[in-house]
């Protein structure tokens, strides 16, 4: 498993992530800019400049995001490396071992996702999301620009043996549901709704907008809060 950081400190969302990984025997390797003091056991900090150098970091001009420079960041890493990449907010709930070279994720309404991406080192589709994606002015990207739709368009574009994993694998809590994870009495769902699931998408952009502390120590009957007592966190 490999994801990126940029900024200080993790919150507790991204240690949890982290944690959930390695507990179900998933090395990761988190690339990083700075050293960082709070790094779960089992986690090994990498150079992100091995990737792309750390003045070529930027946020989108109107939203305060890393996540136009982490769309690049992804393309370039998986074009270097291969493997798999996940962002910091999603959280595994069972090993996760396909064998095969291309693996992708949808979310709702069944479209594919760059959240979570398995593709083999050097791959023409990773040149191809690296090549368009760096062409993009970074001063004037827009939100969504080298996301979801853009990696899902260059996949449609070529004839890869791809196995795509359907939303209840990684999406079966879409977007627009977030608020469930912090309710009291929602970690019933970790037995119905999402008991097949690889993993579940925190949707840290929502956190965000809605000023959602990270930090915060949620019930323990939610689903987040029992995530973090199952991962030795609370």
């Amino acid at each position: 498993m490999q994801s990126l950081w940029v900024g200080g400190q993790l919150s507790n969302l991204e240690i949890l992530c982290l944690k959930s990984f390695v507990d179900h025997g998933h090395p990761f390797h988190l690339y990083t800019y700075n050293d960082l003091g709070n790094m779960p056991p089992g986690v090994v900090q990498k150079d992100a400049r091995e990737i792309l150098p750390e003045s070529s970091i930027f946020k989108y001009a109107n939203r305060d995001s890393y996540a136009g420079f982490a769309n690049l960041f992804r393309y370039k890493l998986l074009l270097d490396k291969g493997g798999i990449w996940t962002d910091m907010d999603i959280v595994c709930l069972r090993p996760f071992d396909i064998p095969n070279e291309y693996v992708f994720t949808v979310e709702p309404p069944g479209n594919i996702t760059n959240f979570f991406i398995q593709v083999p080192m050097g791959s023409e589709l990773m040149q191809t999301c690296y090549t368009k994606a760096a062409k993009y002015d970074s001063s004037r990207i827009l939100w969504g620009q080298t996301g979801p739709q853009f990696l899902a368009k260059i996949v449609g574009s070529m004839n890869i043996d791809a196995i795509v994993l359907e939303t209840e694998y990684f999406g079966a809590i879409p977007y627009d549901w977030h608020l469930v994870f912090t309710e009291d009495d929602s970690a019933f769902l970790l037995n119905t709704l999402l008991k097949d699931s690889f993993g579940t998408h925190l949707w840290n952009e929502m956190w965000r907008i809605n000023e959602i502390d990270k930090n915060k120590i949620f019930s323990p009957t939610s689903i987040y809060g029992a995530l973090q007592a199952r991962h030795g966190l609370v």
